[in-house]
């Protein structure tokens, strides 16, 4: 369930990490994802993932063991063990976590505050995409 005062919460962590730089195990999308959840909601969804790895072939075996798949395996599994609502992508709102794809790969983001764009974490800090990127959306309650 969202705090009554998520949105400031959100907008808050947003700040602290706008100008962090992407770090596989610190500030990867999956982590970033979580994290936002986490401001928002105070459950922690990647609590099983923290610190258990530091590179992309790390973070790949470890969602191949939890999940079977990639990132849209893991998108799935979290969503399922957390009864996180699938939304259609036009209803995703500010806060909910998506799936997107960004340079031709999959990704995953919040939407941001406007509700007009996603926030995925970049090498240069964070950078807001339009909305026709996300491919699926989950809706954090």
């Amino acid at each position: 369930m969202r705090y009554s005062n998520w949105e400031s919460r959100l907008a808050l962590h947003i700040d602290t990490i706008r100008n962090k730089p992407f770090c596989w195990g610190d500030h990867d999308c999956a982590l970033m994802a979580a994290d936002c959840a986490l401001a928002i909601t105070g459950t922690d969804f990647a609590a099983e993932f923290r610190g258990k790895y530091s590179t992309e072939q790390e973070a790949y075996d470890l969602i191949q063991q939890y999940a079977g798949g990639g990132l849209m395996a893991l998108a799935e599994k979290i969503a399922t063990e957390f009864n996180l609502l699938e939304v259609k992508k036009s209803f995703a709102q500010r806060g909910d976590i998506v799936l997107a794809e960004d340079d031709g790969r999959n990704t995953l983001g919040v939407i941001n505050l406007s509700g007009r764009g996603v926030l995925l974490p970049s090498v240069d800090g964070m950078v807001t995409r339009s909305l026709e990127c996300v491919k699926r959306a989950w809706r954090i309650d």
